[in-house]
């Protein structure tokens, strides 16, 4: 196998800067990275003109994850406040010429009844509907004309019946794009794996930014490649392009280096990962 995809790591709380995470990248040998939001360190307030100049001067891949506290089964007037926040992550990322913002689309809210926890979505079903999808067909429309794809990654969320019927109905008319979390994928049960890979088996020409990090099946440990279950070689080709990036969701980052070793072994040893 021969890599294509320009590889990367994730920076977030064992970073200072921008500037820093970018120099961190190329010293070893990454041609990406994505910056958590939800450090302090990246949030646009904090960015002077003079550094976004330097940051583009750079010319370096970066990637943008929103800050996973945010949800679109919510109130709407919180709903509607969070999206605006979005657009100025957005705003940001398209400012620095970056490549892909991703975002989870928030939990639906639980409530507990007779010893069981039924969650909105369940509840009040045409409403969490309407919420999800005018949501994502306005950053959809505000999505127009800009380079930056807008990625939803696949976390507990997105595995709502609801989320699936609105994926389906939005993504192939509006620049709505996805992030594939393997590791996510891994700790699923047989059938809803099987229904979660055929969705992006599907839509795989909508994939701009993949997580990569291991685990055994069963929780998201976001471990080591080679500390886990995943078949890599499977994914590495299936996922072999270009047009997408790879993410080592590995911290803190001096681990996505060696995971990053651990993936080109892959590669170089006919899909068989050497440690």
């Amino acid at each position: 196998m021969r890599v294509a995809n320009p590889i990367g790591y994730q920076a977030s709380y064992d970073t200072q800067s921008i500037l820093e995470a970018i120099r961190f990248g190329k010293q070893n040998g990454f041609q990406a990275v994505e910056l958590h939001l939800l450090s302090p360190n990246f949030q646009p307030e904090r960015i002077s003109s003079a550094e976004r100049r330097a940051i583009r001067d750079e010319n370096f891949i970066l990637l943008f994850h929103v800050p996973t506290n945010f949800s679109f089964f919510i109130d709407d007037k919180i709903r509607l406040a969070t999206i605006e926040r979005l657009k100025e992550y957005i705003d940001f990322a398209e400012e620095l010429a970056a490549y892909a913002i991703t975002v989870h689309l928030g939990r639906s809210m639980p409530l507990a009844t007779q010893g069981k926890i039924l969650r909105t979505w369940e509840l009040w079903y045409e409403q969490e509907y309407e919420r999800l999808y005018s949501s994502l067909k306005d950053i959809g429309t505000y999505m127009q004309g800009k380079r930056l794809f807008f990625c939803i990654e696949n976390t507990s969320e997105m595995r709502y019946p609801l989320s699936y019927e609105v994926l389906e109905s939005l993504l192939p008319e509006l620049p709505l794009y996805l992030t594939w979390d393997i590791g996510h994928s891994n700790t699923l049960d047989h059938d809803e794996k099987q229904r979660e890979e055929a969705f992006f088996l599907r839509f795989l020409y909508k994939v701009k930014n993949v997580h990569l990090h291991d685990n055994w099946g069963k929780v998201d440990e976001h471990n080591v490649i080679g500390e886990g279950n995943i078949n890599w070689g499977y994914y590495l080709e299936l996922l072999d392009s270009k047009e997408r990036v790879l993410t080592l969701e590995i911290r803190p980052r001096e681990l996505a280096v060696l995971g990053m070793k651990r993936l080109l072994n892959v590669w170089h040893h006919n899909d068989k990962l050497t440690k």
